[in-house]
């Protein structure tokens, strides 16, 4: 990449709303604390696992196959949150729906239940914002409004 090209990044990175940029962070703070959670203290412990005690190959598999797959989809969240994509705010909610079945389990099996109905009312609330009429604006979904003037011509006629 040229210095041009990562100039342009930039401008892009800061043009975006402030709203919008605490959102984005919000959202994977979010993630990361839960997926902490996860190993340590929620449903991972319900069933009675701990970091120490998956000895075999699978359950470590399985944990970074899914930390993976959190962490690609949340790059990719950024990227379109940052260029505007419209297709961005479509599929960080359905990142968040899916994530939502996560602590939604949590709530079912009892395990630390109130920590998992925080994470779920949380993340209702993000898929409420990402329905937000601003935030629809930012993507382009509602056509911003074309700037219209009006201008005067002073023209003399042949006539005088």
């Amino acid at each position: 990449m040229n210095k041009i090209q990562i100039k342009n990044k930039i401008n892009k990175v800061k043009q975006m709303p402030k709203r919008i940029s605490l959102f984005l962070v919000f959202i994977i703070a979010l993630e990361i604390y839960y997926f902490f959670s996860f190993m340590t203290k929620g449903l991972l412990v319900h069933y009675g696992y701990s970091l120490s005690s998956l000895t075999s190959l699978a359950y470590p598999i399985v944990l970074i196959f899914l930390l993976s797959v959190i962490i690609s989809a949340l790059i990719i969240i950024a990227y379109g949150f940052i260029h505007q994509s419209t297709w961005a705010r479509k599929y960080a909610m359905m990142f968040i729906i899916c994530a939502s079945i996560w602590p939604l389990w949590g709530i079912i099996v009892g395990s630390i239940s109130v920590e998992q109905l925080v994470i779920f009312i949380l993340q209702i609330c993000s898929i409420l914002y990402l329905t937000a009429h601003y935030v629809k604006h930012y993507f382009g979904v509602i056509p911003k409004p074309k700037k219209l003037s009006l201008s005067k011509k002073d023209v003399t006629a042949k006539t005088g």
